[in-house]
C-alpha cells in the first residue's frame, strides 16, 4: 500500500461535509417552516468552516489533486423524495466528519474533539428533522376523498369506485366498532397500493396499522406529543380561521383544510398560502374551480354514499382541469 496523504483525505472530507450541510440547510430554509433548524445548521456550517481554517488554513487545498482522484467519476445516487436527499446528505456529513476526526489525530490532535462535537450535533438535528418529515408527501394539486363513518359499511364493496376516482389519498372516519374498522383498513391497504390512506382523529390507529397519515377534524390539543409519536406520517388539520394556522406554526403540518373554501382567499395572505398546502373540503363538482381559484392547493371531496357516480365525475373533472398526480 502506498503512503497515504492524510491532508488530501482531510481536504476531500472538508468539501464533503460543507457541501452536505449546505444542501440540508437550503432545503430546510426554503421549506418555510423549520427556521430554527435552518439557523442551527447555518451556525454549524460557519463554525465548521472557521475552525477548519484556523487549524489547517489552506495547506490541505494546496495538496489537492483533482485530476488523479478516482472519486470524481463516481455516479450520483438517485432519490425519489426530499426526505431521501436530506437523509443521504446527513450521512455524507457525518461520515466526512468521522473521517476528519480520525485523520486529525495524526496531523492536528488539538482539533479532534471539535469534529466529534459537530458530528453529534448533526446526529441530533438529523433525528429531530427526520421525525418531522413524512415518509410520503403531497404535491400540488392534490385530491382527497373524505369518507364518513356511515359509508364504511358498504365501502368494501365499492373499492372499484374509489380506485377509478384516482385520488391521491382517502380519509377514513373510524366507526364505533374499531375491530371492524381496522379490518376494513387492512383490506383497503391491500387493494389501494397507489392511494394513500389517512384516518380521522385517531393517531393510535394510524400508528398501529401503519397508515400513511392522520386528518384532524378536531381535538388536536396534544399535537406536540402526537407529532413526536407519529414520525413519518402526513398530518392534515381542518381549520376555521387564519389565526388557527398561526397557532400551529412550527408543527409539521402537511396541509390545512378549510370547510369553507371562500375563507382561503379572504383570510390568508399570499405568503401564508405559500407557506403550507391549503385544501378546501367540497361537496360537488361545481365547487372545484371556485376552491382552486380561492388559492387552494387541492381539494378534499366528501364521499356521499347515495351519489357514488358523482364522486367519480368530480374526481375526473379535477384531473382534467389540473392534471394527473405524479
Amino acid at each position: 500500500m502506498k503512503q497515504v496523504d492524510i491532508l488530501r483525505v482531510i481536504d476531500a472530507n472538508f468539501n464533503r461535509v460543507r457541501e452536505a450541510i449546505r444542501v440540508i440547510e437550503d432545503i430546510v430554509r426554503f421549506s418555510n417552516s423549520e427556521t430554527t433548524i435552518a439557523k442551527e445548521l447555518r451556525k454549524i456550517r460557519h463554525s465548521f468552516t472557521l475552525t477548519y481554517m484556523k487549524f489547517f488554513d489552506s495547506i490541505p487545498i494546496i495538496r489537492r489533486d483533482v485530476f488523479s482522484d478516482t472519486g470524481k467519476d463516481n455516479k450520483p445516487f438517485s432519490a425519489t423524495s426530499v426526505k431521501q436527499i436530506l437523509l443521504r446528505n446527513f450521512l455524507r456529513a457525518e461520515e466526512g466528519l468521522r473521517c476528519i476526526e480520525e485523520c486529525s489525530i495524526i496531523v492536528c490532535p488539538l482539533s479532534t474533539s471539535f469534529w466529534q462535537k459537530i458530528r453529534f450535533q448533526l446526529y441530533h438535528l438529523e433525528q429531530t428533522l427526520m421525525k418531522k418529515i413524512p415518509d410520503k408527501s403531497l404535491s400540488k394539486p392534490f385530491l382527497g376523498i373524505l369518507i364518513p363513518e356511515i359509508a364504511l359499511e358498504n365501502l368494501q364493496n365499492e373499492l372499484a369506485i374509489l380506485v377509478n376516482a384516482d385520488p391521491d389519498f382517502i380519509i377514513l372516519t373510524p366507526a364505533e366498532n374499531i375491530r371492524k374498522f381496522i379490518k376494513c383498513v387492512k383490506k383497503l391497504k391491500r387493494f389501494m397500493k397507489d392511494i394513500m390512506i389517512f384516518v380521522c382523529d385517531r393517531p393510535d390507529i394510524a400508528l398501529i396499522e401503519e397508515i400513511d397519515g392522520i386528518h384532524f377534524q378536531s381535538n388536536y390539543i396534544l399535537l406536540e406529543d402526537i407529532t413526536k409519536i407519529l414520525g413519518g406520517k402526513i398530518i392534515g388539520i381542518e381549520v376555521e380561521k387564519a389565526k388557527d394556522i398561526k397557532k400551529l406554526h412550527g408543527y409539521p403540518i402537511a396541509y390545512f383544510a378549510f370547510r369553507n373554501y371562500e375563507k382561503i382567499s379572504r383570510l390568508l395572505t399570499k405568503r401564508e398560502k405559500n407557506s403550507k398546502l391549503c385544501s378546501a373540503v367540497i361537496n360537488s363538482c361545481h365547487e372545484i374551480k371556485k376552491a382552486m381559484k380561492s388559492g387552494a392547493s387541492g381539494v378534499i371531496i366528501r364521499y356521499n354514499i347515495t351519489e357514488k357516480t358523482l364522486i367519480t365525475e368530480t374526481c375526473k373533472t379535477f384531473r382534467t382541469l389540473y392534471g394527473k398526480k405524479t
